[in-house]
């Protein structure tokens, strides 16, 4: 659920590549990236991205790509089918890509998966730490 709230964006060089995970929901973080396609999973909807360098692939994915394979995946693995959206830079279906973008980490600020990787961080050290350990056993 929590990419209900902030989804994911992954980057893929092409439609076999695996991809790039969890990069910031910026346009910068699109257009600096290069990749010719993303996707960006928003729990209820997964929205396939073409950029101008996707050039002549194949739209959609052909069914035996592994990206039309994860997106599958993630379809099947949820109790409610989400929304697939196949989208190219430009077109009318990419609205909903745009607007799931909110331009974070831009400006040099922090993204939000930065923030939750030095949370996860923190919490991990602080527990491996003997003052978990005080605070546990007093408790």
């Amino acid at each position: 659920l929590v990419r209900a709230l902030y989804p994911v964006l992954s980057a893929h060089a092409d439609l076999m590549d695996v991809g790039r995970l969890h990069l910031p929901l910026s346009r910068q973080a699109v257009v600096t990236n290069g990749a010719p396609f993303f996707v960006l999973d928003a729990f209820h909807l997964i929205i396939v991205y073409y950029t101008p360098q996707a050039g002549a692939a194949p739209f959609p994915p052909p069914t035996d790509s592994y990206l039309r394979k994860m997106i599958n995946e993630m379809k099947y693995a949820r109790p409610v089918a989400p929304r697939i959206i196949f989208a190219r830079q430009g077109s009318s279906e990419a609205r909903y890509f745009d607007s799931s973008l909110i331009e974070d980490g831009v400006d040099g600020k922090q993204s939000y998966t930065r923030f939750m990787e030095f949370v996860a961080a923190e919490v991990s050290s602080f527990l491996a730490s003997p003052q978990c350990f005080c605070v546990c056993v007093c408790v």
